[in-house]
């Protein structure tokens, strides 16, 4: 597209055209006016051929050096301006940051942080429960889903003999870790399936666990005066469950709450991360 042909697109540059033609349009007639106004004076006085073609001469020039000065001031592109440069920078940074724009290279998505720890090292340990427990079982997971595969490890505390008055009579402790956070998510929503569909009651944990927790409380099915509260949560790849036995009367799912935020720190303060590995699309 022409010069000419930009301004007129639209109506404040054509209107600013206008205005640049008035002035110069104005002159020109004026100065026809004046010239036509000489020769007639010329005539009248009765100048010798020679001046007369002499007086045209000058005429026509006058007329050429104007026409073409007019002609440069429509067709001549406009003196840049700051201000022109700085909408043509703006302009090109805005064509950069439209689609399909191969300009410079583009921001990636920072890679998924996954960790890796040693399961048996981050599990609950004696220490972390009241008084008068010791471990009844330890060993690596073990899930009919074939979740085995991955490095885990399972821990089962019960009251030590001497302890007649036992805050809860069973208290288990569970970290698997996952080759990514999409499978330690994916195992988190098959678990509560599970759960919801044994006839588990959702608990509402307030604040929550890691990235995703989900609490349930069951009845137990081989002792149906007491109650499981099994909390299951996942911090990016790694999933933590502490499961706590309470009887039915007296359960308080903040216990086995306050054990699985002990185990999370531990998670969280003691796990090292893996080579990440490239953020899912």
């Amino acid at each position: 597209m022409s010069y000419l042909a930009t301004l007129l697109a639209s109506p404040p540059a054509a209107e600013l055209l206008l205005r640049r033609l008035l002035l110069p349009a104005a002159g020109m007639v004026l100065l026809l006016v004046v010239l036509l106004q000489l020769r007639r004076q010329a005539q009248m006085a009765g100048l010798p051929g020679t001046a007369r073609r002499r007086f045209a001469a000058l005429v026509g020039l006058a007329l050429s050096v104007l026409l073409v000065t007019l002609a440069a001031f429509l067709f001549v592109g406009p003196l840049s301006s700051p201000l022109r440069a700085t909408q043509r920078a703006m302009s090109g940074g805005l064509d950069r940051a439209l689609p399909g724009h191969s300009g410079g290279p583009r921001a990636t998505a920072a890679p998924a942080r996954i960790l890796a720890p040693e399961p048996s090292a981050v599990t609950l340990q004696s220490g972390d429960l009241t008084p008068g427990y010791h471990v009844l079982n330890a060993n690596k997971a073990s899930f009919s889903s074939g979740d085995d595969a991955y490095p885990s490890w399972d821990v089962l505390f019960e009251p030590d003999p001497d302890n007649r008055a036992p805050a809860y009579p069973l208290v288990e402790s569970l970290v698997v870790v996952y080759p990514s956070v999409a499978a330690a998510s994916s195992s988190l929503e098959a678990q509560s399936s599970a759960d919801r569909a044994g006839g588990a009651a959702a608990y509402v944990l307030l604040p929550k666990l890691g990235d995703q927790t989900a609490v349930w409380v069951e009845k137990a099915a081989n002792r149906p005066d007491y109650l499981v509260v099994r909390v299951t949560w996942r911090y990016l790849n790694v999933l933590g469950q502490v499961s706590m036995l309470s009887s039915a009367s007296t359960v308080h799912p903040e216990q086995t709450l306050t054990l699985a935020a002990v185990e999370q720190e531990r998670i969280k303060t003691h796990a090292p991360s893996a080579q990440p590995v490239p953020a899912s699309r």
